[in-house]
């Protein structure tokens, strides 16, 4: 938008203009605008009035030759009175004033031709003398008067003035509005300029500071490894020195040189590198394996201090990405892997082992109840159960390793755990720490491993300890209790589902976690403690051991106001009491006969020797047998007998149908059928499940004979009160 005229000259004179060039010009032709204004003023009316006089002056002077021409003529024809006769032909136009003078200088003759001038410079007149006859008769004086031409003179004077003030003010203006024009465009230019080196600044300290403190190790460096500049990172990952890396060179760094050559080759060929594996030399000469890109760029954006970049017009960039963690969790992802595998195994292996074990000590049973107790080949029996039950330690050692580490799973009261685990903490922790407890007295047991649940509760401690560091009020609060949970979330993003759990929670007062920490603190090697004071496996152990318990754990925290771990385990179920490895314990005595009944039993299990063993042991108790060697065997042998059938003996394991899809349409047929699972797998997630939906009890392989007979004898007795 153009400025107006009044604010282009009001620009010129504010203290802070920035037409300086402009207002010093300005000054400067100041005084010959005013001096050429002066002239234009002056000069047209001066020259005006000067060629009007000199015209003025030439018209009395021909007026007085003529006057002096009448006069001589007069005198010549009437040289006596030629007075009079002068008087009668005095009458010129345009003549102020004729007068004439006799030879004595007196006023012979006059003629005025209206008012005379006030003063005599508003005149001009011209003398010519007559002579006659060699003498001099008289004098005559011709006035033209100028009040005319000064009038004009003035009003051209005044209209001079105008013109020559718009032409010292056109004068003055023109040249500066140009200038001024110029001068704002070099003004723009110049912020332009400004800005723009600005904006170069700015980019430049953002290059710098991302250059500087970029997670990766960043180094620029010439083709032969001369090092010109490297960032924060790559000074951290070599451990050198800010003022010593230019006396290195790149190729020092590198584990094997030749792997430098390789990389500069692809580099030269095809213009980048991109996430090249590289194993690098740290200081201390440990491997540094290292994610490589590579880029070229001219030499001449880089500012080099010390001069030249050795005639070297290309240079390399080169980002190196440290993968050593990255490498760790691989390794040790792969060994998980390689353990789940050998777990996988070992379960199969158990699982097999657990159903030959089970015909062993079926059969050595039957072989017991069909001898003499005084016989050597009841002894002999008796000695292949216990070899049996030894066998079938070791396959419940090979399940626990199976399935996570729940090596001797067995009820277990969490007051008794959280006690040992505050003796331990009384010994060990500092005197400032106050450890408060708050312990359910009726707390229910729970199904799990003593000395993992003793860990789990040691290591939530020791992190509410370390939490504390520094704080004024330290205090401590493990509390038991039990509860019913709906199905609800915790903030692990675990859903549990609805049932009865006990509880345990350690509280601290300690610094709290943000809602971002949160997410974090179960990930594997994450930490909140310093270099070396952590392996950040801690609360990623205390995740797996819970959730292989098939519990839940939930965090309450915030930053100032402490932490609060929960865990919640599932209840011991009544009809898991003298099941499961306790069942099967070698040091449980067999104790009188065991009684029999008459009720019949569905017995489904794909091995054929536990069919036929169990067959023949119910059938010796009096007990009818139906056999089922899988799932869907077992459906339509219960559709077809649904009323007879008393009791189903459920393996879990099997083919077609395994024991959870049958318990569930046995129980669509029939709401209340008794069922008693049975497995060659620990009590896990969904014997649990089937338990809580209204399975009788859970028998873990291999069993002793005399377990099996008083468990279904116990169930039945529950609907006969008066039998024992």
């Amino acid at each position: 938008m153009e400025k107006s005229f009044i604010s282009r000259i009001k620009s010129l004179f504010r203290a802070d203009t920035p037409y300086l060039i402009t207002r010093s010009f300005s000054l400067r032709m100041l005084p010959l605008s005013f001096l050429a204004g002066i002239f234009i003023c002056i000069a047209i009316p001066a020259s005006y009035y000067y060629l009007g006089r000199a015209n003025a002056g030439r018209q009395a002077a021909v007026h007085a030759n003529y006057i002096a021409s009448i006069f001589r003529e007069v005198l010549e024809k009437h040289p006596l009175a030629w007075k009079e006769e002068i008087n009668t032909q005095l009458a010129v136009a345009n003549i102020t004033r004729i007068e004439i003078f006799d030879r004595n200088n007196n006023l012979i003759a006059e003629l005025t031709s209206g008012s005379l001038p006030a003063h005599r410079w508003s005149m001009v007149a011209s003398e010519q003398k007559v002579t006659y006859g060699g003498s001099i008769y008289a004098l005559v004086k011709v006035g033209i008067s100028l009040e005319k031409l000064q009038n004009q003179t003035l009003m051209l004077l005044l209209f001079s003035l105008a013109c020559g003030t718009f032409e010292g003010i056109a004068l003055f203006l023109l040249p500066i509005f140009k200038i001024q024009d110029a001068e704002e465009q070099i003004n723009r230019s110049h912020r332009k300029l400004l800005d723009e080196q600005q904006k170069l600044k700015t980019s430049e300290e953002k290059f710098r500071t991302f250059f500087e403190f970029a997670p990766d190790g960043t180094v620029i460096s010439t083709a032969s490894g001369r090092i010109l500049s490297c960032n924060h990172a790559f000074r951290e990952m070599f451990q050198i020195d800010e003022k010593d890396f230019r006396s290195r060179n790149a190729k020092d760094f590198y584990f094997d040189p030749r792997a430098r050559e390789r990389l500069l080759a692809e580099l030269f060929e095809v213009g980048e590198v991109k996430n090249m594996e590289v194993v690098f030399r740290k200081k201390d000469g440990s491997e540094l394996p290292a994610l490589v890109s590579m880029k070229l760029f001219s030499s001449r954006i880089l500012k080099e201090e010390d001069g030249l970049l050795e005639n070297e017009n290309v240079l390399l960039q080169t980002i190196i990405r440290d993968i050593s963690e990255k490498k760790e969790v691989e390794k040790q992802l792969a060994q998980a892997h390689k353990l789940q595998s050998i777990g996988l195994l070992a379960g199969g292996v158990a699982h097999d082992f657990n159903n030959i074990l089970s015909g062993m000590m079926g059969y050595a049973g039957l072989i017991r109840l069909h001898t003499p107790a005084d016989k050597d080949v009841h002894q002999y029996a008796k000695i292949i159960e216990k070899a049996a039950i030894r066998g079938s330690d070791l396959t419940r050692k090979l399940l626990a390793f199976a399935r996570g580490g729940k090596y001797l799973i067995e009820d277990v009261n969490l007051n008794e755990i959280a006690e040992e685990v505050l003796e331990i903490l009384a010994h060990t922790i500092e005197k400032k720490i106050v450890i408060l407890k708050d312990f359910d007295p009726d707390l229910r047991n729970v199904r799990a491993d003593a000395s993992q649940m003793n860990q789990v509760l040691l290591n939530l401690c020791i992190n509410a300890r370390d939490a504390m560091t520094g704080r004024d009020r330290c205090e401590l609060l493990i509390k038991t209790f039990s509860v019913y949970l709906q199905k609800r979330n915790f903030s692990t993003g675990e859903v549990c589902q609805p049932g009865e759990y006990v509880g345990i929670s350690v509280s601290d007062t300690g610094s709290g976690m943000s809602q971002d920490l949160l997410s974090k603190i179960f990930d594997p090697f994450f930490s909140t403690k310093g270099k070396g004071q952590g392996t950040g496996l801690g609360l990623s152990m205390v995740y797996g051991i819970i959730r292989n318990h098939d519990g839940y754990i939930d965090v309450i925290s915030k930053p100032g106001k402490g932490s609060t771990f929960v865990i919640y385990l599932p209840a011991a179920l009544a009809g898991e009491a003298g099941r499961g490895d306790k069942a099967a314990g070698p040091d449980k005595k067999y104790a009188g006969e065991t009684p029999g009944g008459t009720e019949t039993i569905l017995l489904v299990d794909d091995e054929a020797e536990v069919r036929d063993f169990t067959k023949v042991l119910l059938g010796e108790k009096g007990y009818h047998v139906l056999l089922a060697e899988d799932g869907e065997d077992a459906v339509a042998v219960y559709r077809s007998n649904r009323d007879t059938i008393d009791l189903v003996l459920l393996d879990m394991i099997m083919p077609k149908k395994n024991g959870a899809e049958v318990f569930y349409e046995l129980r669509k047929m029939n709401p209340e059928v008794k069922v008693i699972i049975v497995s060659g797998f620990s009590l896990d997630y969904q014997a649990r499940q089937l338990l809580r939906d209204g399975a009788a009890a859970f028998i873990q392989k291999p069993y002793r004979t005399d377990k099996l007979l008083l468990a279904i004898r116990e169930l039945f007795a529950q609907q006969q009160p008066g039998w024992h």
